[in-house]
């Protein structure tokens, strides 16, 4: 696997989290899985955009 695909993976996985507590938080009301659904959505936009910057060819000075 290479770095790209790990870091997909990743941001997947992160995403999944998120997904996995809204839902808990629909069915318990505790508003603690909303704070962590938003960290992991944070957390994917993060590296999605780190690895997009990682991506673009790099300007000559």
């Amino acid at each position: 696997m290479n770095n790209k695909e790990a870091s997909i993976n990743k941001v997947d996985e992160l995403v999944n989290r998120a997904q996995l507590a809204i839902n808990d938080w629909q069915c318990s009301g505790d508003v603690d899985y909303v704070h962590k659904a938003y960290a992991n959505l944070q957390q994917a936009a993060i590296r999605l955009t780190l690895s997009r910057q990682a991506a673009k060819p790099k300007r000559a000075s």
